[in-house]
């Protein structure tokens, strides 16, 4: 009897060793991922395949928060060979399709959009024989939309749903069961080229990530480095937008350090340096011409951050804080746009400002990409005097004010790309528009104004600025 107590005992022991051994889940992803390391091209498709015909690693892509680069593409290959595997299986499907709502890195391997095009939408809507009120609500009162979900790896579909973000009406997933029910509609719906459609993802799989992006354009430029998916970079400018003086109308170089961890996530430091040029008025070509700027640079730190609260919701902040204790070696200019020469002129710097917005993006409920910012800002203007040496700034009064900060803004992301911005501040307004010529030269043109009140002496009336941009991409 002792014997088979321990024999019994040692049984268990093996079983419990066996069981605390066997590797869970997103373990097993994990192994599978390093494993890969990046270098999945260097396997054949029979291989990805066989890596994720185990069920526990096929649901671990469902909700793996991929950590690196690498391991999102090594994810992305495993996906693209995975969905063949759930084409019969469509409950494992409607789960990698349903993940892309709850997990982002996902979201980026699938490309999505909502189909716009009013008779296209009637016809999906005739085929699946809905109701007339259902009918009205997606082409007329916008209440619900089309949605589309495309395979990363054969541009086939793999759902076709209706509804929005609080409830679905009909869904239909898979391959097969898409091209049964739509039958020839299935490739006018797929060809989204070919009809009007709003993009639902940031970034679409087909998209080539880039190593280094250069822009350089007359109202700033930069340097952004992909690192881990994360992007890093610099960014130099002349304006100062947030307070509606575009172009070298705020006087100062604006270089920043910028750092986005996700694509609607950002933050930004850096510092501010006096401008030397617009002492003059500055032709570009025949008649456009640049005015003379009334104010100062100054020398201090700046900085900024967009910070996700909600699906299209942020907080958007900025601020600054700068003074000037010596001329140096850049010129002066007084309201009047002349070079100041004695003590008894005064000039004018921006010497702090701070801005919180709330931001929303209405894309999800509206179709177009338009955004809307709502916040307060302040803004406080030093006036100053050369002392008797005509080197050292003596600082005077200060003007503080606060006011209301709004902006609305439009991108069109499809076909040509193209955008448009009102901004107001403190009776002030700035119009910015942009359009794409190629994917590496854009053009974009800026006018501010004053409006409901007289101009201050360090402000224009109106002041106009254009430039073409250009982008390398590595």
């Amino acid at each position: 009897m002792r014997y088979w107590f321990f024999i019994l005992l040692g049984t268990l022991v093996a079983a419990a060793g066996m069981f605390a051994q066997a590797p869970s889940a997103e373990g097993k992803l994990r192994a599978i991922l390093q494993k890969l390391d990046g270098g999945s091209s260097n396997y054949t498709e029979a291989e990805l395949r066989s890596m994720v015909e185990d069920m526990d690693v096929l649901n671990a892509l469902v909700t793996y928060q991929p950590a690196t680069a690498r391991e999102v593409e090594a994810m992305r290959q495993l996906i693209v060979v995975a969905i063949p595997l759930l084409e019969e299986e469509n409950n494992r499907l409607s789960a990698i399709v349903k993940a892309l709502e709850i997990n982002p890195k996902l979201k980026e391997f699938f490309p999505q959009w909502y189909i716009e095009d009013k008779p296209l939408q009637v016809q999906v809507l005739t085929t699946l024989n809905l109701p007339d009120q259902i009918v009205d609500d997606v082409v007329k009162n916008n209440k619900y939309k089309i949605a589309v979900v495309e395979s990363p790896n054969n541009g086939e579909l793999l759902e076709v749903s209706i509804g929005n973000d609080r409830e679905t009406i009909r869904r239909i997933e898979g391959i097969r069961r898409l091209k049964n029910t739509f039958g020839g509609l299935y490739d006018k719906i797929k060809n989204r080229n070919e009809y009007a459609y709003q993009s639902k993802t940031e970034v679409l799989v087909r998209e080539i990530p880039y190593f280094a992006r250069i822009s350089l354009s007359l109202l700033g430029g930069g340097v952004d480095l992909n690192v881990d998916s994360s992007i890093v970079g610099v960014k130099v400018s002349i304006d100062r937008n947030d307070l509606n003086l575009p172009f070298y109308s705020g006087g100062v170089w604006n270089i920043t350090g910028l750092y986005k961890p996700t694509v609607d996530q950002e933050y930004k430091l850096g510092f501010t340096v006096p401008f030397n040029l617009g002492e003059s008025p500055l032709t570009i070509i025949g008649p456009l011409q640049f005015r003379s700027r009334k104010l100062n640079g100054c020398y201090g730190i700046a900085g900024g951050f967009t910070v996700p609260i909600i699906t299209s919701n942020y907080i958007r902040g900025a601020f600054s804080i700068g003074t000037l204790s010596k001329r140096g070696d850049v010129p002066i200019l007084s309201p009047s746009s002349e070079l100041v020469k004695d003590t008894s002129t005064a000039f004018y710097y921006v010497s702090g400002n701070a801005l919180l917005a709330y931001e929303i993006n209405l894309a999800q409920l509206l179709g177009p990409d338009l955004s809307i910012s709502l916040g307060g800002e302040f803004l406080q203007l030093q006036q100053a005097f050369f002392e008797p040496n005509l080197s050292t700034v003596r600082a005077a009064d200060r003007n503080q004010t606060w006011s209301i900060f709004g902006k609305i803004g439009y991108q069109h992301l499809t076909g040509t790309k193209y955008g448009v911005l009102l901004q107001y501040f403190n009776k002030t307004i700035l119009a910015d528009a942009y359009i794409n010529v190629f994917d590496w030269l854009s053009f974009e043109v800026q006018y501010s104004r004053v409006i409901f009140r007289d101009p201050e002496p360090w402000e224009h009336q109106d002041f106009i600025a254009l430039s073409p941009k250009i982008v390398f991409t590595f």
